[in-house]
């Protein structure tokens, strides 16, 4: 769950997250980044983690959505962006 460390939200975003995957018997584990190095450096670990999917906070679409959408492209990671508009903006499969 790729979160911004700067957002003052995102704490709540991710006890959300994390009460949902209890549920739903799913492990959700928050990485907070702040910068496009950050992200960069981000996707060798979710890759080596073999994770199953990638949920993006949605504030941090905006400024960085079209990166990601291609590190998780290029890396075969399903990813959830919040919006049906933001998932066709990066061509992503809804």
């Amino acid at each position: 769950f790729l979160v911004h460390g700067r957002d003052p939200g995102h704490g709540l975003f991710v006890k959300e997250a994390q009460d949902a995957g209890s549920t739903l018997g799913i492990q959700i584990q928050p990485l907070a980044v702040t910068s496009h190095e950050e992200i960069e450096g981000a996707f060798p670990a979710i890759v080596r983690e073999r994770t199953g999917g990638l949920v993006i906070q949605p504030i941090f679409v905006s400024s960085h959505g079209f990166r990601i959408a291609d590190l998780a492209a290029k890396n075969r990671l399903p990813t959830i962006i919040c919006t049906r508009l933001q998932t066709q903006l990066y061509g992503l499969p809804e």
